[in-house]
């Protein structure tokens, strides 16, 4: 259980930053309160997965944070996505990877 607390933290995370950066490119007011309310929910669910997993393991998995934005600024705003964001994501998810396993 506190895994899907931690995916649901991290979710939230990247789904807030892509209602930000559609708030940015529109001004819709509705993005700005989706953005906050994402933000207000993040402790609460990193909380409860840190009662039963180390502060590595949680704030480490956040390192996904900047794949799934990259992925849901692609899929909703039509972002371009460059052969240096690809390596960077790349060298991102191994390292996470190889400590989360070590980890376990």
């Amino acid at each position: 259980m506190p895994w899907i607390f931690t995916a649901a933290a991290i979710l939230l995370t990247a789904i807030g930053h892509v209602f930000y950066k559609i708030y940015a490119l529109n001004g819709r007011l509705q993005f700005l309160i989706l953005t906050a309310i994402t933000f207000v929910l993040i402790p609460c669910f990193s909380f409860l997965a840190l009662r039963e997993l180390t502060i590595a393991q949680v704030y480490l998995c956040t390192a996904m944070v900047p794949i799934l934005t990259t992925i849901g600024a692609k899929i909703f705003i039509k972002e371009k996505i460059t052969k240096h964001h690809i390596i960077g994501l790349s060298l991102i998810t191994i390292g996470t990877i190889l400590y989360l396993y070590n980890s376990l």
